[in-house]
């Protein structure tokens, strides 16, 4: 009998305490779309940014940020009016993605983007498949 008992309080402890896998996994995570052309609307997405990592703290969100279309030009290595801040944000976790689709378009490489900038082959079809997997989606930008 003391022995199940003894079992059954280690079982809960158990599951009481915290998970090294648990305690690596952000509890938030968002996807940021951002299409936009005008410069203030990627100063308004990257403020929508900054407040989501100040409102949970960087340890607990995953964010996602994908350019598309228009709004592209604001991760090439040329664009130095949010370059600080984009580079800043991405030191902090925030991960920048652009779509292979647009760059082909508009005849883009890599090279052409900021070394901290991942590619993806769609930009809808990335936020689709966040979205499938459960992530909050934000239109961010105007």
């Amino acid at each position: 009998m003391r022995l199940r008992v003894l079992i059954v309080i280690l079982f809960v402890l158990a599951l009481l305490s915290p998970s090294p896998l648990r305690a690596q996994t952000p509890r938030h995570r968002v996807v940021v779309e951002v299409v936009t052309v005008l410069s203030d609307g990627w100063a308004f997405a990257l403020s929508n940014v900054e407040t989501l990592q100040r409102e949970f703290g960087p340890s607990n969100i995953e964010i996602e940020v994908v350019v598309h279309g228009p709004a592209l030009s604001m991760l090439h290595k040329t664009d130095t009016d949010f370059a600080a801040r984009i580079q800043r944000l991405s030191e902090h976790g925030v991960r920048f993605v652009a779509s292979r689709r647009t760059m082909r378009d508009k005849r883009l490489t890599s090279a052409d983007m900021f070394p901290f900038v991942s590619l993806v082959d769609s930009g809808v079809g990335e936020i689709v498949r966040k979205q499938e997997a459960g992530w909050t989606y934000i239109k961010s930008g105007y």
